[in-house]
């Protein structure tokens, strides 16, 4: 994955800056107004990868010390970079030499320069990494100069590459002396450019052509190289024969004609390189994008602009999922998705780009939409912000963990430093704005969303599994927000406009657990048939999991989602956690069970220090462990085919009971 990115005269960015990537995530988002650089961030990488054409910052020199530059940062999978480098053995020395001396961060950030500040902040990134993939990935530099495709350009890290590899003759303010460092690296460039595939969507991208599937895009989407694929169809042997036979129908003609012939240049055939490039023409060139609506076909170029965004990220998203990536590390890059969106498709539009994370792959946007910071639980998001000071402009990044963004926010709130000068006030207001009008919106369509708001991403795994059905035939989409003031902060905001029950066809159900106390919470209202706020409660006289408002006040017992699943395969995903030996000993006893088919709370007989063991097994990882059981539960229930659970099913009737 891309770590950090050094950039020097591209486009806003004048003089030395770092942009940070991420140090652990494969979701990275740039926020900010317009003017700010996010979208330069993503040219400059097509500029990297793609050879776009440079933008150079107005007025800057492209000479000697001044030369504009790309440099980045990278983890690269050690078993994928070996399949990709092959046998080329002088290039492997080369990686891992850089990479033993990228991961001693002491030795870097003292051989930097005293004015090497932006390259400084890298380190400081670097340093954040953590310390396993020093065994199974390469930390390693690559970039290139304005002047050149190919020559390799290390920035701020020119002198300590040149130093590692006994080049005596850099000297960094006399390009001209620079061949040997600038020539001697080109293979690692050429490295980066076959490890990944860089699919960059800009706003301006015009979906005919970007969708022809002879565009390198369209082909990195697919995964297969068109011209190869036409190779393989057409076959060497097949290719001889069209030209055997094509030759011997000339020769039977020029003897009919005795006297007259047809001279031909130096060669005689027909090579693949041009029979491809016909086929190309032929079949490819002539197939346009069309959608089938309707059971009609439109064409792309005659969609709406909204359609059209749509349209560019649904292809994407269905070809990049499709594919088998082993060997290649893809990185989506797409500037401002929301553009030419109705408010109501921005949620959709955002869920479809989040989700390819799930595919290995590194998704990189731009965004002034603030609604997918409270429905993204892993990733980075940097908002950017710049001062103009004297004609000279400085640039803020202020990044987060979307896992704990509001604690961030709130810790920023109180204690209000210089450095986040330029983190807007109302992120937390403006990320819960934009959420609840997208809800509202998409509540009133023609054919409406339905929404299950819960608490956090182990529920949604949950709920993914045993609402299947809703999601795919009543448009259900579950949304984890991160805690129950969340889910209570979302039910208060839809209050209002979900009681215009004319305007209202779609059904929100705000779920969250019961930690034993009851909220001041309004639950009845004109809103009371199309949105409801609701715990889940385990009750001791029936042995069940009920479903009561969130303001009541039946809450004698702390009840969370883990206490209210199927008790066959809650045991069952319990007994694949043989590490723990404490687990192990509760499961191990006969006497801690008291009915299998109760709950996974009931169908326990424990003592209070062993309800505490099973309680703190859940709360280890800050909640990474819930998550992984839920993943690991859902995957013994589909291989056991598991009945529903019956307070589910009162959610499901609920929501299939028109109001």
């Amino acid at each position: 994955m891309l770590v950090g990115i050094l950039l020097k005269n591209y486009k806003i960015y004048g003089g030395v800056k770092y942009i940070p990537v991420t140090t652990n995530h494969n979701f990275i988002a740039y926020i900010g107004d317009n003017g700010v650089g996010k979208s330069s961030i993503l040219e400059a990488l097509d500029t990297y990868f793609n050879s776009r054409e440079w933008n150079v910052t107005k007025g800057a020199s492209t000479t000697d010390a001044n030369i504009p530059y790309i440099t980045i940062a990278h983890l690269i999978d050690k078993n994928i970079a070996k399949n990709v480098i092959g046998n080329k053995k002088e290039l492997l020395e080369k990686i891992e030499k850089i990479n033993e001396c990228m991961w001693d961060f002491d030795t870097i950030e003292s051989r930097l320069g005293s004015k090497s500040f932006e390259a400084k902040d890298m380190v400081l990134d670097l340093r954040k990494l953590d310390d396993t993939y020093k065994e199974t990935h390469y930390l390693i530099l690559s970039g290139r100069g304005y002047w050149n495709t190919t020559h390799a350009h290390f920035g701020s890290f020119d002198g300590i590459i040149a130093n590692l590899f006994d080049i005596q003759e850099f000297d960094s303010q006399k390009e001209n002396s620079n061949e040997r460092l600038r020539k001697g690296f080109t293979d690692i460039n050429s490295f980066i450019r076959d490890y990944y595939s860089y699919i960059y969507m800009p706003v301006e991208a015009g979906i005919e052509e970007f969708t022809k599937l002879e565009t390198n895009n369209m082909q990195k989407l697919i995964g297969t190289d068109i011209n190869e694929k036409i190779r393989e169809i057409i076959a060497d042997k097949t290719l001889d024969n069209i030209n055997i036979k094509l030759n011997a129908f000339i020769g039977e003609l020029e003897s009919k004609l005795k006297i007259y012939t047809y001279k031909h240049s130096n060669r005689t055939n027909i090579s693949m390189n041009e029979l491809t490039q016909k086929v190309i023409e032929l079949f490819f060139s002539i197939r346009t994008l069309h959608k089938i609506k309707d059971n009609k076909k439109i064409s792309a170029d005659q969609l709406s602009s909204g359609e059209k965004r749509q349209a560019f990220i649904e292809v994407s998203a269905g070809l990049l999922s499709s594919q088998d990536i082993r060997n290649k590390e893809i990185i989506f890059a797409v500037d401002e998705p929301e553009a030419s969106l109705s408010v109501s498709n921005n949620f959709s539009q955002f869920e479809k780009i989040i989700n390819l994370q799930k595919n290995n792959m590194q998704i990189v946007i731009t965004t002034h939409w603030y609604g997918f910071l409270p429905i993204t639980l892993s990733g980075n998001a940097h908002f950017l912000s710049k001062e103009v000071d004297e004609d000279k402009i400085k640039f803020n990044f202020s990044t987060f963990n979307l896992y704990n963004y509001r604690e961030r926010l709130r810790q920023i709130v109180k204690n209000r430093k210089d450095e986040d000068v330029g983190m807007p006030n109302d992120i937390q207001l403006k990320s819960m704005h934009d959420l609840v009008q997208s809800i509202v919106s998409s509540v009133r369509l023609g054919k409406p969303y339905n929404w299950l708001i819960c608490e956090g991403s182990s529920d949604k795994i949950y709920f993914d599994f045993y609402f299947k059905d809703l999601v795919e035939k009543n448009n259900l989409r579950i949304l984890p927000v991160g805690g129950a003031s969340e889910v209570i902060k979302i039910y208060e905001y839809l209050k209002l406009p979900m009681s215009e029950k004319d305007n209202t066809k779609g059904k929100i159900y705000c779920l969250i657990d019961s930690d034993g106390k009851s909220e001041q919470l309004v639950c009845e209202g004109k809103w009371k048939n199309s949105m409801v706020a609701k715990r889940i409660l385990n009750k001791s006289e029936d042995k069940r999991t009920s479903l009561v408002d969130v303001s009541s006040n039946e809450h004698k017992m702390t009840t969370e989602i883990e206490d209210c699943l199927d008790g066959v395969i809650f045991i069952e995903t319990l007994k694949t956690y043989t590490k723990d030996q404490a687990i192990v000993t509760i499961l191990e006893d006969e006497k801690n069970f008291k009915d299998k088919s109760f709950n996974s709370h009931f169908c326990f007989n424990l003592r209070d220090d062993d309800r505490k063991i099973l309680k703190d097994f859940f709360d280890q990882d800050n909640g990474y462990r819930k998550i992984e059981f839920a993943k690991k539960y859902v995957e013994m229930a589909q291989n056991n085919d598991t009945k529903s659970l019956d307070w589910i099913d009162e959610i499901k009737k609920w929501f299939k009971n028109k109001n």
